[in-house]
């Protein structure tokens, strides 16, 4: 497995364990959807419907954490994914470990809806092998991150809810070994949550503050990218990222920032130049939204390099990540980097937050 991938699981796993809680409850969905051919290499893996089957357990928040009190509802919860993959002869079955986040936007007369952002582990059967199975051009690795984002909606029905989603998930292990085309996969689902009663809030040493002023913050994080052929060596890139945030309320705020990357992985472009050490410098800025709850917040950004020698891929790049306050001035994030649905790579870093006045 790789160890990145593992990480992210275990960071997750932890983390859910020290949130607050009141109705708890256990859910089965059943999904349905297809496998999108992001790339026109991949149109020959698109053959049938997705159909798969998904368990959950969930913690519905109340007041008592003061994040949530922000929402019209929220609930946490992990889920167990099983699935085809719309090719079984090429892509094989795949299965998912997740945690995830649902935040209301509305609830009227017991109708609910809201969003859903989920970050785990994933695995594919079948992987890429040069002599067994060379038509798998998306998938480089058995393990890989998974990264869903939808919407959820739920009715109250007896002692639980029926629940609608719709949403999209994301297989890749984030550069770490190729190919790493990605798996997306857009699915429906249909299922009931099951409300098994009410559990005692955990506690939280954290106050997480609102603050409605600028925040600034510097971020350095590392990655590992393997290049083609499969099996060859894996490059170091390091990214340092002064970062702008401005916190619109307790819900949500927009950051933009300029990356500058040492990217390892260009002295495998273009063999044939020598490279200065220069050269592998790129530079670039985006901007997006983060969204908050409790210690954890997420990312959805747009970025366009602003220097890049050997434009290796397109000038613009999306941006989705994970972060978590470790204490009031240091946190911890995980992004993963794409470029229109493939993954470019996955990184791991640290931020340090400098102290601004509250509002």
């Amino acid at each position: 497995m790789p160890k990145p991938i593992f990480l992210i699981f275990c960071f997750l796993l932890g983390s859910f364990i020290s949130l607050g809680q009141n109705q708890h409850g256990l859910g089965v969905a059943y999904r349905n959807g297809v496998l999108i051919a992001h790339r026109p290499i991949m149109n020959h893996l698109s053959q049938r419907k997705i159909q798969s089957v998904e368990l959950n357990y969930f913690r519905d928040l109340t007041d008592s954490s003061s994040w949530a009190s922000h929402y019209s509802w929220a609930t946490v919860g992990f889920s167990g994914l099983y699935s085809s993959t719309g090719n079984s002869e090429v892509l094989g079955q795949a299965a998912s470990a997740f945690l995830y986040g649902e935040l209301g936007f509305f609830d009227f007369k017991g109708i609910k809806l809201g969003s859903r952002v989920g970050f785990g582990l994933g695995f594919v059967t079948k992987k890429f092998n040069q002599q067994n199975n060379p038509k798998n051009v998306a998938i480089g690795s058995h393990f890989n991150a998974t990264v869903l984002l939808g919407l959820i909606a739920k009715w109250k029905l007896g002692n639980g809810d029926l629940v609608l989603t719709a949403d999209m998930t994301h297989f890749s292990n984030g550069g770490w070994a190729v190919p790493n085309l990605g798996l997306n996969k857009a699915m429906l689902g249909l299922g009931y949550r099951l409300n098994l009663g009410s559990q005692l809030p955990s506690l939280d040493s954290l106050k997480v503050k609102t603050l409605n002023n600028y925040q600034f913050t510097i971020y350095s994080s590392v990655s590992g990218k393997e290049i083609f052929p499969t099996g060859g060596k894996r490059y170091l890139n390091i990214e340092f990222s002064p970062t702008l945030e401005k916190r619109l309320g307790p819900k949500v705020g927009l950051e933009s920032s300029i990356d500058v990357i040492y990217r390892g992985s260009l002295k495998s472009y273009l063999p044939e130049f020598k490279k200065n050490t220069i050269d592998l410098m790129q530079a670039s800025v985006n901007g997006g939204v983060v969204f908050y709850f409790n210690r954890f917040s997420t990312l959805v950004s747009l970025g366009a390099y602003i220097r890049d020698v050997y434009q290796p891929n397109a000038r613009l790049y999306q941006k989705v990540g994970l972060r978590y306050q470790l204490s009031k001035q240091f946190y911890g994030q995980i992004v993963l980097k794409s470029v229109y649905g493939r993954a470019d790579y996955l990184s791991w870093g640290i931020g340090y937050r400098f102290k601004s006045r509250e509002s």
